[in-house]
């Protein structure tokens, strides 16, 4: 990760010289309109994920491991007004994908192994920025939603595993509040002709994603041993850096 954020705030200092004009005033840049964009990043690690047997038991498990924190990519889309002289609002969608997982085991033999990742990942957020010398510095907030696929397994039967074989698996989603800081800087001249501008954000939310897995167990011989269900609780990741480009549509 340390790497990651090293190699990150190099690109983006670079994209800072490149990008500011070589004649700076007190408003340089006309934000007003729509435009599309990608953003790219990853998310900070973050506390351990947990998997506790509910039901019927298995062995009377409780899987727990780490989250990691992952890749983030996403499309997004969104509108910017500007107030005034230096002052903008807009709002934002954008959906892609989380790359955040965790892994962990239990039962005897370390047999059982649980396992969540992150899917597809949306928000949508409103933001106000305040431009200075050609770069807005802003701030958002809106709505993030995330979902999961998570995973029990235990397919070890020999000593010293226990008995039974099992698959289970279900999806989980969950949607919270975000907030983000940021700065964006006009690139100098029009591409394919339109405005672009780069950017850097984090984006920051806390909260955890439940899901249910649920399947059922057999023995050695095939024999079937009853369903059995295990409560998810999986940590979102909660910073996540990203640098991002948007093309403004029109002149």
């Amino acid at each position: 990760m340390h790497r990651f954020a090293s190699a990150f705030v190099s690109v983006f200092a670079a994209a800072i010289v490149l990008a500011v004009p070589s004649s700076v005033s007190a408003q340089t840049y006309v934000w007003s309109g729509f435009y599309i964009g990608a953003s790219v990043g990853g998310g900070v690690s973050t506390p351990d994920f947990f998997a506790d047997e509910v039901g019927s038991h298995y062995n009377n498990e409780r899987i727990e491991g780490p989250t990691s924190g992952g890749f983030h990519l996403a499309g997004q889309v969104g509108w910017d007004t500007q107030l005034g002289h230096n002052l903008v609002a807009g709002g934002q969608f954008r959906i892609g994908m989380s790359g955040f997982s965790g892994e962990g085991f239990a039962g005897p033999g370390d047999d059982t192994r649980g396992r969540t990742e992150g899917g597809l990942e949306w928000s949508v957020t409103g933001r106000v920025g305040y431009e200075i010398y050609g770069i807005l510095p802003y701030f958002k907030i809106g709505a993030l939603g995330v979902s999961t696929d998570v995973e029990v397994l235990d397919d070890c039967t020999t000593s010293p595993c226990g008995p039974l074989l099992l698959h289970a698996t279900d999806k989980g989603s969950a949607t919270e509040f975000v907030w983000a800081i940021g700065a964006e800087i006009p690139l100098k001249t029009k591409m394919m002709g339109h405005r672009w501008s780069v950017g850097a954000e984090w984006m920051f939310s806390d909260f955890r994603v439940l899901a249910d897995a649920t399947g059922s167990a057999t023995t050695v011989g095939g024999a079937a041993a009853g369903g059995y269900t295990w409560g998810f609780q999986t940590h979102y990741p909660k910073g996540v850096i990203s640098a991002h480009l948007n093309m403004y549509l029109g002149k």
